[in-house]
This record gives structure tokens, sequence and C-alpha cells, in this order.
């Protein structure tokens, strides 16, 4: 548990700190827009046509860093699903394809839910629960737990259903959002 906490921690002051650097230069563009045009009301206006269309969308912001991490969740339980289980009885398991595709796949769940609620923390209405946004929030938490339940209760008693559960869920909030 100490690594997935310090996992958690670097990788949400990380973010936080793209987080914070793009809302800066977000604030100082919308300043000096207001500056120079009088009437800019906040709304992105160009000059020139061709610069809108030399726009790139940077491939590294908060909503696509969470979005990668729920992608690699499910992708890792995937092959957790599919890699073959340890032999009965084996008393070293850590070392299997199976429980390492698992534990990365919980970790990366985490990792999912963790930047979720720090970067959408706005979209989340408990009062809503038909909101696709809280929907989201909900299955992706049921995911993740079902995620680390299974590799909690793993190898001594039966993880299937957890594991599923977590499959499952995570995938359904994912296709809710797309």
């Amino acid at each position: 548990m100490k690594r997935i906490s310090f996992f958690l921690c670097l990788l949400f002051f990380s973010t936080m700190n793209a987080h914070s650097t793009e809302l800066s230069s977000q604030s100082a563009a919308g300043i000096a827009n207001s500056a120079l045009l009088p009437g800019y009301s906040g709304v992105s206006a160009t000059l020139n046509n061709s610069q809108s269309d030399e726009f790139e969308e940077s491939w590294f912001t908060t909503a696509k860093t969470h979005q990668y991490l729920g992608l690699a969740s499910v992708g890792l339980a995937t092959l957790a699903l599919m890699s073959p289980k340890p032999a009965e009885g084996k008393d070293d398991y850590s070392s299997e394809p199976h429980y390492q595709f698992a534990v990365a796949a919980s970790y990366f769940g985490g990792a999912a839910v963790a930047t979720g609620l720090a970067f959408h923390y706005k979209d989340l209405r408990l009062t809503k629960l038909k909101d696709p946004d809280t929907l989201h929030t909900l299955l992706g938490l049921i995911g993740a737990a079902g995620f680390l339940m299974a590799v909690d209760s793993a190898p001594d008693e039966g993880h299937a259903g957890y594991g599923t559960l977590g499959f499952a869920s995570m995938l359904t909030a994912i296709k809710i959002t797309w």
C-alpha cells in the first residue's frame, strides 16, 4: 500500500503542476486579449484565419492524463484476464504475469480515480445520479475498488468476481464518456 500511496501522490502533484500551468497561461492570454480588444468577453477571437488552422491540441493535459490512465487500467485488466493463471498451491505467485497485470491494473485504476477526482470535481453532482459525469465517477470508483479487492483477495480466495465487477464497471465508466 505504501507504493500505491507514493505513486498516487507523485502523480497528483506532477499533474497538478501541469494543471496550474495551463490555468495561468489561459488567464494571461485572457488578460492580454481583453487589453488588446476592448469588447473582448472571454470568447476566443482570431484576427487571422491561418492561426486557427495551425492550432494543435497538447498531447499532455489533465483530462488526457485521466483518460490514458483509465484506458491503461482496462487494457491491463484485459491482459490479466487473458494471461495464464498461477498453478494451484504455488507459494510465490508474484512473478506470474496474471498477478503483475492485475496489480498494474489496480494501480492505474486508482490513479485514474485520483486524477478524475482532482481535476473534474466540479463535474460531480451527487444529487443528480442520472448525470453522465456522476455515473462515470461512481462506476470508476467501483471499478478501481473491484481491481483492488481482486488483487487483495488473490490467491487464497475466489477473486474472479471482484475482478470482473471492476472490469465491467471501469469499461462502462469509459463508455459513458465516449
